[in-house]
């Protein structure tokens, strides 16, 4: 039995597979004391398809700068297998008092940083993702929401790329390939399916630019945070608020303001719910006033073409 091939004769595609671990630093108070700056305590190794990682918690930080600076704390991602890994990532140090105020980061969906949907590349032994914490905010604010029994809980999530087979010609079962943009220096992706329902336009260009299921996609002409926003409200359907706040804050006239650049993307890829809200935000600075604006004019041109139906068929009646 073989497996299915695409048209251009390949037989897998590039999908994620997605798993969380929670490293529990027993003895915190105790630990941290034994621990120097730039030394890490590590979590045991714990395997994401297929590859080896840990969790590195620096509680002084992984340098001085970060320790003499309001004592601040760090946690990253290693890879510990011997291949490179391309991922997504989270970390945040859980609040167990069930308040759910995790103080972290993450590259999936909830978070619209510069670090949203966009893939690390980690080498062998090498580490990413590090974030900083307030160790005053975890050990003297808020000791009873993080520190619960002397013991610290991080929780990595983690994404990893791997090339799937495709199914065999009698499983049925979907595939959410994943598609890499390269923008700048940076890599971004975000899933076939997706794509397919809220925005064919960029779906066919990443059809028409490339032969390969797993090669990256270059989209040129335009700028790293322009796309990541883009990224942003195909996945949310709305416009993150600081692109809002950025959109608002820019003159109409400017050709080269962060609201020109929305509205060619827009255009660029057919989202006109997308233009839609950003001409909204930056002219009266409230979406709800011109979404109004376009519900009463879809009305309006609906009606007129009934009207002019009605008008037409009376004048072939006459005839």
């Amino acid at each position: 039995m073989e497996l299915l091939k695409s048209p251009n004769g390949e037989t897998s595609v590039k999908i994620m597979k997605k798993a969380s671990y929670v490293f529990s630093v027993q003895n915190y108070t105790a630990r941290v004391k034994r621990t120097g700056v730039g030394n890490s305590i590590a979590s045991p190794p714990f395997v994401v398809g297929g590859y080896s990682f840990s969790v590195q918690f620096y509680p002084h930080g992984k340098d001085r700068a970060a320790h003499a600076y309001g004592r601040m704390m760090s946690a990253s991602i290693r890879n510990e297998s011997a291949k490179m890994v391309f991922c997504i990532s989270a970390i945040h140090i859980l609040d167990q008092s069930g308040s759910d105020i995790h103080q972290g980061y993450s590259s999936f969906d909830q978070d619209r940083g510069r670090s949203y949907r966009h893939v690390l590349i980690i080498e062998p032994g090498g580490e990413r993702g590090s974030d900083q914490f307030s160790r005053e905010l975890i050990e003297s604010e808020y000791p009873e929401y993080y520190l619960n029994g002397d013991c610290l809980k991080i929780r990595a999530i983690i994404g990893v790329f791997i090339d799937q087979p495709l199914p065999f010609a009698n499983v049925l079962r979907p595939f959410d390939r994943c598609i890499f943009f390269q923008v700048d220096r940076y890599l971004v992706f975000a899933e076939e399916s997706v794509l397919g329902t809220r925005c064919p336009t960029l779906l066919s260009y990443c059809d028409s630019q490339s032969n390969s299921l797993s090669k990256n996609i270059v989209i040129p002409d335009i700028e790293h945070d322009v796309f990541v926003g883009v990224i942003w409200f195909i996945y949310n359907q709305q416009l993150h608020l600081q692109d809002k706040v950025a959109i608002y804050n820019s003159r109409p006239d400017d050709m080269d303001s962060f609201f020109s650049k929305m509205l060619a993307a827009a255009d660029r890829f057919n989202l006109k719910s997308l233009r839609r809200q950003c001409e909204s935000i930056n002219f009266f600075g409230n979406a709800e006033v011109l979404e109004l604006f376009y519900a009463m004019k879809r009305t309006f041109e609906k009606s007129w073409r009934n009207l002019r139906w009605l008008w037409d068929s009376e004048k072939i009646k006459e005839a």
